[in-house]
């Protein structure tokens, strides 16, 4: 019997999938299996792709040219600069806004997701947005606590430090290119727990024990200490009207204003 992604996720999940798609498209299920499906990014996608012959016996089955698929930046409801809002942003936010920090129910999330509609842009380019001003600003809102923790020194520190780990096993050989694109999170995180270098495994275990992340203005040499310089993201949305929501809705300027003006520390670093 052929495996259906969407039996394997949790009630929670079925629920907030459900509200962007009645039914889960089947077909999808064949990519899902593939081992490149299960821990690939976005970078380097087409050699991924070419080099997968059951994704491409997949794109022939379903009448896919390679081109449509390998860089989903050509269409720009898909994916679009910043701060606009595409299928990509409005996704991670929401599945953030749920898990990472709940700032919605399911409910809202409804709310909001069926409010959604495609407008020609300022450019005369197609780009989700919203039916009502309540709407959009509900979604900053809420999303606007988010971008706070995207920022955030624990945040920072934590990615900083997992490439730092992920560096140190490749330069070593505990790690492979291949494994990267190929292996799942959990199965890296059990790599590097198991690392037959102890200094790795050991540095990594000390990290996860410690909650204690550390703003400063000058360089901790002796710490492990990084810059807070960092792309802040946010999302202004267009509303029917015309206007971005930034234009439209005082709450929401404020929140957008607070948010890109808020001073960060030049450094931080974890206490170990």
């Amino acid at each position: 019997m052929s495996k259906n992604y969407i039996e394997q996720v949790n009630e929670n999940i079925k629920k907030y999938y459900s509200i962007l798609s009645k039914d889960f498209p089947q077909f999808l299920n064949d990519y899902i299996y593939t081992p490149e499906m299960q821990k690939s990014t976005e970078e380097e996608t087409l050699e991924v792709i070419k080099n997968s012959k059951e994704i491409m016996s997949l794109l022939k089955r379903d009448k896919i040219n390679l081109e449509e698929v390998s860089d989903y930046k050509i269409y720009p409801i898909a994916d679009n600069e910043t701060p606009k809002l595409s299928a990509d942003r409005l996704e991670y936010t929401f599945m953030n806004g749920i898990y990472y920090k709940k700032v919605w129910d399911l409910s809202e999330i409804k709310d909001i997701y069926e409010d959604i509609q495609i407008i020609k842009n300022e450019n005369d380019i197609p780009e989700l947005g919203f039916k009502s001003i309540e709407n959009a600003e509900k979604f900053i809102n809420g999303a606007s606590e988010l971008w706070y923790l995207w920022i955030s020194s624990q945040d920072t520190i934590t990615m900083y430090f997992f490439a730092d780990i992920i560096e140190k096993m490749y330069k070593e050989k505990y790690i492979t290119r291949k494994d990267l694109y190929e292996l799942s999170e959990q199965k890296i995180i059990n790599k590097i727990i198991n690392c037959p270098d102890k200094k790795i495994s050991n540095l990594f275990n000390k990290f996860m024990n410690c909650n204690s992340f550390v703003n400063c203005e000058e360089y901790k040499k002796d710490k492990f200490c990084v810059s807070r310089k960092v792309k802040r993201r946010y999302i202004n949305p267009i509303t029917s009207n015309g206007k971005r929501i930034y234009d439209a809705s005082n709450k929401s300027k404020e929140k957008i204003d607070s948010y890109i003006n808020m001073k960060i520390s030049k450094y931080a670093y974890v206490d170990m």
